[in-house]
C-alpha cells in the first residue's frame, strides 16, 4: 500500500508539473506576443517620427530652394537691367564709332 499511495503521489506531482509548465509555456507564448506588439508599435512610431522629421527637412529645403531660386533670379534681372543701360549709354559712342570708321574707309 505504500508504494500505491508514493505512485499516486508521484503521478499527481507529475501531473501538477505538467499544468506549471502548460501555464508557463502560455504565459511565455503572451508575453513574447506582448512584446512583438510593443515592438511593432516602437518600429511605427520611430517610422512616423523619421518621416515627420524628414518631411519637415524637405519643406525647409523647399523654401530656401525657392528663395535661393527668387534671389539669383532678382539678381539676373538687375544684371540685365545694368547691361541694357550700359547699352544703351554707350549706343551713341558706338554708333558714332562705326559711322566714322565707315566715312574714313571710304577715304
Amino acid at each position: 500500500m505504500a508504494a500505491e499511495s508514493i505512485l499516486k503521489r508521484l503521478m499527481e506531482a507529475e501531473e501538477q508539473a505538467r499544468d506549471i509548465l502548460k501555464a508557463a509555456e502560455e504565459r511565455a507564448k503572451e508575453t513574447i506576443e506582448g512584446a512583438r506588439q510593443e515592438a511593432e508599435q516602437m518600429v511605427e512610431a520611430a517610422r512616423r517620427e523619421t518621416e515627420s522629421m524628414l518631411r519637415g527637412r524637405l519643406q525647409a529645403a523647399e523654401a530656401q530652394g525657392a528663395e535661393e531660386k527668387s534671389q539669383h533670379l532678382e539678381k539676373a534681372e538687375a544684371d540685365a537691367r545694368e547691361f541694357g543701360r550700359r547699352a544703351n549709354t554707350h549706343l551713341p559712342e558706338a554708333v558714332a564709332m562705326v559711322v566714322d570708321w565707315v566715312i574714313n574707309r571710304g577715304d
